[in-house]
Order: C-alpha cells, then sequence, then structure tokens
C-alpha cells in the first residue's frame, strides 16, 4: 500500500488523516460509503465512542450502558431518535458531546439546532454540557497540535466556524451549532434558516416544550436540501396526551409498549428509547455508584418516593424515576374522567320528555371572526321515572362579524334577546341565564340594562371571585367556597357534578373534550390538586392540550351553574316544581326573526373523539 495511505476498519484513508477523524468520519458517513461504495462497516457506533475517548480524558467521559446506547441511537437511528429517561440518566449530558463531534467531523457542512424551553434552561442542561466538553476538545487541540474548529459567539449561544460572521443577524444562517429558546416565539425562528448537507435538530426537555408547531416548521424547513437530516430529542414524559409525545407513538399502538419496554418505533420513523431508573446500572449494582456518580442511586429514588408519600404509582415518581407516562388513572386529575363521561353517555342524544325548566350560559368571548362567544341554553326534562336531565343540545356560537355596521355589543345583544325569546321554541328566562362578567366583559350588564328593562337580572359569574355559599350538591351542605377556589371551579364543576350524577345529555363534543382535558390546578412539582379546587390557568391548559379557549365548555358550565343556582335543581337532586312549565310543547312564533340578528347555529361538535 502506498504510504499516500494508511489503513483503518478495513478501508485506505489519507495517511495526514488522524485516526480520530477517521473514526468520527466512518460514525458519521457509514451509510454514505455503504451506499456509493458498496463498503461495510460492523457497529459504525463503536468507533464514535474511541473517539470521544480519545479526545476527552477518562475523568470527564464516564461511558455507563446508556451512555452506549445514546452513541449507538445517534449514529444508527436513520430519522433519529426520542429519549424518554427517568432524571438522571445522563442524555442530556451525552447529546452535548455527541452534538460537538458530529460537527467537528465536517464543520463547514453540518448545522445543528439546540432547543430547549428558554435560554435558562439551555444554560444548564445540553448546552452546559456542549460548553465543558468543547473547552475540553480545545484543550485537547492544544496539547496534541491539531486543530479543533470552532468559536463561541459573542451571545455565548452559538459554537461557529472560525471565519464566521459573529452579527447577531447572521448567526442563524452560519453552519454551527446554535442553542434556541423554543418557547421564545422570536428566538425559535433561530431553528430555521442554514441548508447544508447535514443537518440536525435536538431539543432538551421535550415535555415542557409549548411551541411544537415551531419545531415542526423548522424540521419541514431544514429537510430542503439536506443530504442527511435527524431529529433527537429527550424528555421525562408526563401522560401520552402531552403533545411532545406525537413523536413517540408506537406502531402498534400504546398498548403494545409499556414501562418496561427499552425501544420502539413510532409512526413517525423515530427510534425512541426508554431508560427505566430502577434499571440503571447504578440502581441495580450499586457498587458502581463511585464510577457513575452522575447517575440515579437508590438513595435518590428512595428520596423521590417519600416526596410522593410513598406511592409509587404518583404521577411525579413515573416521571422523574420510571422515565415513562403514568398507567391511566394516576394523571394529575381532570375535572371529569373520560371512563366516566363515557359510562353516563353525556353526548347521547335527551330523551323526548316534557321540558319543566329552561337556563342558559352565555360566555361573551369574542373575536372578529365570530369564533368566540357562545350561547348554550339548557331545557331541562323530566322522564316519566328518574331524575330531571339537562339537554344541552340547543348550543349556539354567536356570530361577531367585522363588516356589520353594529357595535360588537349590539350584535351579541340582538342574538341573546333572539336565543332568550325563542319564538316557536324554548324561551330561557333572564332570571335564569349565567353570564360571563369577567375583567371587563359587560355584556351582563348590557342584557340587564337593554333586554330585562330592569324587570329581570342575570346571573353575573366573574370567575375570579369567591366560590358561592350554596351547596355544591344535594344531600350535602357542603358549601361551594368549602370545596372551590372561585367561580371558575365552581361552575365548571357544577357541570362535572351533573355529569357524573346521569343528569347530563346532548353536550357538545367539543364541551365534552375540555372537561376531560382540563387538569386541576396543582402546587408546582405535585400531582395532588390544591384545596379548595382551582383549574389550571386556561393559558396553560391552551399551550399543553386544546389549542384554543375552551369556549363551549365555559357557556355549557354557566348554563349548569344558572340551573343550579337560579332554577334550584342541584346534581343528584330533584325539580324543585310542581308541574312541567312547557308541558304542552314549544310555543308557535310570535314574531319573525329580525334579519339583523344572525346566530350562527352550531353543536359545538368540532372535536376530536374524546371518549373513544
Amino acid at each position: 500500500m502506498s504510504e499516500a495511505y494508511k489503513r483503518r476498519h478495513g478501508v485506505d484513508w489519507p495517511a495526514g488523516m488522524h485516526d480520530i477523524f477517521i473514526d468520527l468520519t466512518v460514525a458519521k458517513k457509514w451509510r454514505e460509503y455503504k451506499s456509493v461504495y458498496g463498503i461495510e462497516f460492523r457497529d459504525p457506533w463503536v468507533p464514535l465512542i474511541d473517539a470521544a475517548k480519545a479526545l476527552i480524558p477518562e475523568q470527564y467521559f464516564k461511558v455507563p450502558p446508556w451512555t452506549e446506547e445514546h452513541f449507538h441511537d445517534w449514529v444508527m437511528a436513520e430519522k433519529g431518535c426520542i429519549t424518554w429517561g427517568c432524571g438522571s440518566c445522563g442524555k442530556s449530558n451525552d447529546y452535548g458531546l455527541l452534538m460537538l463531534l458530529d460537527w467537528i467531523t465536517d464543520p463547514y457542512d453540518t448545522v445543528i439546532r439546540l432547543g430547549s424551553t428558554d435560554k435558562q434552561s439551555l444554560k444548564s442542561r445540553s448546552w452546559n454540557a456542549v460548553v465543558t466538553y468543547f473547552a475540553a476538545l480545545k484543550a485537547w487541540s492544544r496539547k496534541n497540535g491539531i486543530p479543533i474548529p470552532g468559536k463561541f459567539s459573542k451571545s455565548g449561544y452559538a459554537i461557529l466556524n472560525d471565519d464566521a460572521d459573529d452579527s447577531p443577524e447572521a448567526v442563524g444562517e452560519k453552519a454551527g451549532i446554535v442553542g434556541v429558546a423554543v418557547n421564545d416565539s422570536e428566538d425559535s425562528g433561530k431553528l430555521q434558516g442554514a441548508h447544508t448537507k447535514y443537518v440536525r435538530i435536538v431539543i432538551d426537555e421535550l415535555a415542557t416544550i409549548t411551541h411544537h408547531e415551531n419545531i415542526r416548521t423548522a424540521m419541514q424547513n431544514l429537510r430542503i436540501g439536506a443530504k442527511d437530516f435527524r431529529f433527537f430529542a429527550l424528555a421525562n414524559p408526563e401522560s401520552w396526551e402531552n403533545e411532545s409525545c406525537q413523536y413517540c407513538i408506537p406502531k402498534g399502538g400504546i398498548a403494545s409498549v409499556n414501562v418496561n419496554t427499552g425501544t420502539w418505533m413510532s409512526t413517525r420513523g423515530f427510534l425512541v428509547r426508554h431508560h427505566d431508573g430502577l434499571k440503571c446500572i447504578t440502581v441495580t449494582n450499586p457498587e458502581t455508584e463511585a464510577e457513575f456518580p452522575f447517575l440515579i442511586t437508590k438513595a435518590v429514588i428512595e428520596d423521590n418516593l417519600s416526596d410522593c408519600d410513598g406511592n409509587e404509582d404518583a404521577p411525579l415518581f413515573w416521571k422523574m424515576v420510571r422515565g415513562f407516562p403514568p398507567p391511566t388513572g394516576v394523571n394529575i386529575p381532570t375535572v371529569l374522567d373520560p371512563a366516566i363521561a363515557k359510562e353516563q353517555r353525556i353526548m347521547d342524544p335527551a330523551p323526548n320528555a316534557p321540558v319543566v325548566a329552561v337556563g342558559a350560559g352565555i360566555d361573551p368571548a369574542w373575536s372578529e371572526g365570530g369564533d368566540g362567544a357562545c350561547y348554550s341554553k339548557v331545557l331541562v326534562r323530566q322522564p316519566a321515572a328518574g331524575s330531571p336531565i339537562l339537554d344541552f343540545s340547543q348550543f349556539h356560537k354567536l356570530a361577531i362579524k367585522a363588516s356589520d355596521p353594529r357595535p360588537v355589543t349590539q350584535q351579541l345583544l340582538d342574538q341573546v334577546r333572539v336565543l332568550s325569546s325563542d319564538p316557536g321554541g324554548y324561551p330561557a328566562p333572564l332570571f335564569a341565564t349565567a353570564v360571563d362578567a369577567s375583567a371587563n366583559q359587560g355584556l351582563a350588564d348590557d342584557i340587564d340594562i337593554y333586554i330585562g328593562q330592569g324587570t329581570a337580572c342575570v346571573l353575573h359569574v366573574n370567575n375570579s371571585q369567591r366560590a358561592s355559599e350554596l351547596p355544591i350538591r344535594a344531600n350535602t351542605d357542603v358549601k361551594g367556597h368549602e370545596e372551590y377556589g372561585d367561580r371558575a371551579a365552581e361552575a365548571w364543576c357544577t357541570l362535572a357534578a351533573f355529569c357524573k350524577a346521569g343528569m347530563v345529555r346532548g353536550l357538545p363534543r367539543a364541551a365534552v373534550e375540555a372537561l376531560v382535558k382540563r387538569r386541576y390546578l396543582t402546587p408546582k412539582n405535585s400531582m395532588t390538586p390544591r384545596k379548595p379546587l382551582k383549574l389550571e390557568p386556561k393559558e396553560d391548559f391552551k399551550k399543553r392540550v386544546f389549542k384554543r379557549s375552551p369556549d363551549e365548555a365555559d357557556a355549557c358550565a354557566l348554563g349548569a351553574l344558572a340551573v343550579k343556582e337560579r332554577l334550584g335543581i342541584l346534581p343528584y337532586g330533584w325539580v324543585p316544581v310542581a308541574k312541567p312549565l312547557y308541558d304542552q310543547g314549544p310555543t308557535q312564533a310570535q314574531a319573525s326573526l329580525p334579519p339583523s340578528a344572525v346566530i350562527a347555529e352550531g353543536d359545538g361538535q368540532d372535536g376530536i373523539d374524546v371518549l373513544d
């Protein structure tokens, strides 16, 4: 063989190419060598570990079994890998090093975007590993006289080529490693930009990311023109309903995996790796604790268990120790259990029983698109036997039109006037109508003045105010303020209580979806709801799973509250009237609808099937 070449891994390489960079090249380009030259390398991920050991002093780079798996996944996962794991499983640290090794192999042809929730999280987690290992690589370079490319940007959150423009506007367009705060709308734009042969997106703390659309957009953008694009993410998973799990749904369905499953392929083509803290080498073999002090230990697990009051099924224990979504039933409680919603058939049509009373709820939240304000009429039907039924089938979205010359309030008032008087149907008396009067929403006052004209007054509900002095349901002396932290929780929980009692039918699907997904407010790092009960903030609910304001549920909850507080019909209770109010059926139309009163009728059924 000519002295111009040397042999390594069964292949001839330029004699001047350092063995470390040969190993890095094998790990990064083994697919290219196989497809173009027909050369196959056995276990191409092993040379990557060899290169890391040669570059990083032993005291800074330990290789427990889970680290070997991370190196394997970086090299072998064709589309990328999502790593689920307990706390202190080494994933953030290992991926910080893996990004550096990948980039220095082809610094002018490689783009890596590292995302986390915010800059502080970047600084304390994966980016901290990047900084630490980059310093170690530079030290090796100085000692051995072999250049390692790269320099930190002025911001400190990017590593660029030495000759790269360091201006802030240019950083996002350059090959390099760039840290991005994904939950920051302005900073998240840096996920996109440069287009090179090799592109990697790495997302740390995936389960806490709220702007997943930014990730999806970046993936589609950066795939363009890339020879090798891959996506990696790290997470302590919370529940299968968390949006971060969209990347991890098993091809065989959720039921095909459990806490003992180590790997599976997702429906999106990603490898999913799972690390269970109970199976960590420092737990199964405690004498290794000194060798791998950065991994979870029995003592840490015992402390975590103590924090969960000894409950191994606590969701926090599953998140931080088992590294897997908790079994059904041990998540943070939601306002209504999906199993109860299905069992009580709350979306089924109501029986054709006499209507004995009518209530209503109005959520005046509105937008120029007309997709916010809702009116929920509640027909109280009394079957021949059994409890009354609250029929929510007469649900309406109130249209707000930017092209309408009438003021917004007037548009709402005209529609409420028609719906409440309901010519040809079942009128809803104003005294049995509850209206959201929170913040600057003044529709309740306008209804009292312009429709009630001093003869009737709607129930004004300010969500942030103290809950009522009224009993929460029949056959109990517990008052609203003793159980609920504010009126918002009282309204939603009143609707849920009617559902649990089997007294609800025809509830709009979108309202059901919100009821079974909205959680109670919990203290930080706890899965136990605060007492008295409050709902998780609406902004958190929208970011976590619902993506929009739960207006349908708000209106229906207000309707349920009006039935309870103004009509005196309690969950698990009875109708306090002697005879049906509408036993002759609907009244005949007394007047035609004014053409200006445009009503957008809808059943609120726009949502996923949350019960099946």
